[in-house]
């Protein structure tokens, strides 16, 4: 997994060592990964096909306290769902109020949403003041010719420059490394990319993960942040959209030219 920080390889190379550790659960596959970190410790929570979870930290005792929480798995048709809540916590930084990622593979929902992380956190002060939270998942369509990402945040001692990333695996299994960046936005705003896996077609999109990167300002920090990853419609989904547009709008004309 790519965290986008100026200590990207030591990120990195603990994100493959949480994932070596990890158990797997009953022999399920995994489907989904939540992960935090202060750049000190690193939490990481692993959803399974058959709900269950499991969680591993690197990096954490003595002062640096690090805790999974209370964590909750959804499976269901087109919805995963993984919820990080409780004791939640790495270094200064409070989780306990949510951390939510949710995926509606292959295709999106209704509104075209294919993932979407969710954060609502405190900072009390100690430890660093930085904080990454992602959500990776998979399963999802390799015909995806493009994406929207849009976020909604309402923050309080967050410094400017909170960096929103998206990014696309081809592989089936989350932890096929590196991710190729999709794109990033900044908080409150929205932006349309390509599917950078499309360059050879077809595409080939089957995992994908989202992140956000915080810094706080003082010694004190609140966060409430929804960050959306969506599918743009294919070209095809598109004419026929203005196509059926355009005959409804000749149905009008035609109604108000009888009467």
């Amino acid at each position: 997994m790519r965290l986008v920080k100026g200590t990207w390889a030591a990120v990195f190379t603990a994100g493959l060592l949480s994932i070596a550790m990890a158990p797997t659960a009953s022999g399920s596959v995994q489907i989904g990964q939540l992960g935090f970190t202060d750049f000190t410790g690193y939490v990481y929570v692993n959803l399974f096909a058959d709900g269950t979870t499991t969680f591993s930290t690197l990096g954490c005792g003595g002062t640096e306290v690090c805790n999974a929480g209370t964590d909750a798995g959804t499976v269901a048709p087109g919805f995963n769902q993984l919820s990080v809540g409780g004791l939640a916590q790495v270094g200064g930084w409070d989780l306990s109020l949510n951390l939510l990622g949710t995926s509606y593979p292959p295709n999106g929902n209704a509104s075209g949403w294919l993932e979407d992380l969710a954060v609502t956190a405190d900072y009390h002060g100690g430890g660093s003041n930085q904080l990454t939270v992602f959500w990776a998942s998979n399963g999802f369509n390799s015909s995806i010719p493009g994406f929207d990402l849009k976020d909604a945040a309402n923050t309080s001692g967050i410094a400017p420059g909170t960096t929103y990333w998206a990014g696309v695996n081809p592989g089936t299994g989350l932890l096929s490394f590196p991710y190729t960046g999709i794109g990033s936005i900044g908080a409150n705003s929205s932006g349309s990319f390509a599917d950078p896996t499309c360059s050879g077609n077809p595409c080939s999109t089957a995992s994908l993960a989202e992140q956000i990167n915080y810094t706080a300002s003082g010694s004190s920090a609140t966060i409430s942040d929804d960050f959306k990853l969506s599918a743009v419609p294919e070209p095809t989904s598109i004419l026929l959209l203005g196509g059926a547009m355009a005959l409804a709008g000749r149905a009008l004309r035609r109604k108000f030219a009888t009467k």
